[in-house]
C-alpha cells in the first residue's frame, strides 16, 4: 500500500513538474515571438518532447494559455496578500495593493501581458469551484483589493457621494493598470523614462485617491507612513 502511494505522488509530481516545464517554455517563446507565432509543436521542440506529450497536459493553446493566467492569476494574489497582510489600515492597504500591483507587473512583463494584453486569450466557462474564488478576497486579487475599498468606505473615509464600492474600486484599478500597462508596453519609449516608476506610480494614485477621500490630505499622510516602513514598490 505504501509504495502504491510513494508511485502516485512520484507520478503526480513529475506530471506537475513537466506542466510547469511546458507553460515556462510557452513564456519564452511569447517573450521572444509573440502570443501569435507560440504553437503547440514550437513548444514541444524547445523542451525536446513530440507534441503529443504537450496535448497530453493541454487539450490545445487556448487551454494552455489560460491555464498560464490561472497560474500567474494566483500568483499575483498571493503577492497583493503579502504586502496588505499586516496592515491594519483600508487606506494604506489600498497604497500598498495598487504598488504591488504595479511591481507585478514590472518583474513579470510576460505574465502580465499575456493576463490583460493578449486578444487571443478569451474568457473561459469557469466551473463552480472557479466562480467562488473569482469573488473570494482570499483568492482573487481583485475581489481583496474591493475589500479594502469597502472597509475604507464603511469607516466613513470616502466622500459620502462616492458611495459605489464597485465603481470606486475599478477607477483605483484604472489608476495602476494604466501605469503598469504603459510601461509593459513602451517599456523603451523615451518620455516613459523620464519619470521614475516609483514617482509615476505615487502621481497616479496620489491623484485619484485626492479626489475620492473625505480629506483630501489624508493621502499625504499615508503616503509618509509608506515610505517610513520601505520604498512604495
Amino acid at each position: 500500500m505504501f509504495r502504491r502511494m510513494g508511485i502516485k505522488e512520484r507520478r503526480d509530481r513529475e506530471r506537475d513538474d513537466l506542466r510547469t516545464r511546458i507553460l515556462d517554455a510557452a513564456r519564452e517563446l511569447i517573450l521572444e515571438q509573440g502570443v501569435e507565432a507560440v504553437s503547440m509543436r514550437k513548444i514541444a521542440e524547445r523542451i525536446e518532447y513530440s507534441p503529443t506529450a504537450i496535448y497530453q497536459h493541454f487539450a490545445d493553446k487556448e487551454a494552455l494559455l489560460h491555464a498560464m493566467c490561472d497560474r500567474d492569476f494566483a500568483s499575483l494574489n498571493e503577492r497583493l496578500r503579502e504586502r496588505t497582510a499586516d496592515v491594519t489600515d483600508p487606506v494604506e492597504g489600498i497604497v500598498l495593493a495598487g504598488a504591488g500591483y504595479v511591481r507585478f507587473a514590472l518583474e513579470y512583463p510576460c505574465h502580465f501581458r499575456v493576463m490583460f494584453m493578449t486578444p487571443e486569450v478569451q474568457p473561459k466557462e469557469m466551473t463552480e469551484e472557479e466562480r467562488k474564488k473569482q469573488g473570494d478576497p482570499e483568492q482573487d486579487g481583485y475581489a481583496g483589493f474591493k475589500q479594502l475599498i469597502a472597509v475604507a468606505m464603511e469607516a466613513g473615509r470616502f466622500r459620502p457621494e462616492l458611495d459605489d464600492v464597485e465603481v470606486n474600486t475599478q477607477v483605483l484599478w484604472a489608476a495602476v493598470h494604466g501605469v503598469a500597462s504603459i510601461h509593459v508596453a513602451k517599456k523603451d519609449c523615451p518620455w516613459i523614462t523620464l519619470t521614475p516608476i516609483e514617482e509615476f506610480t505615487r502621481q497616479a494614485m496620489t491623484a485619484a485617491l485626492r479626489g475620492m477621500l473625505r480629506d483630501p490630505q489624508e493621502v499625504d499622510r499615508v503616503f509618509a507612513r509608506v515610505a517610513e516602513k520601505g520604498a512604495l514598490l
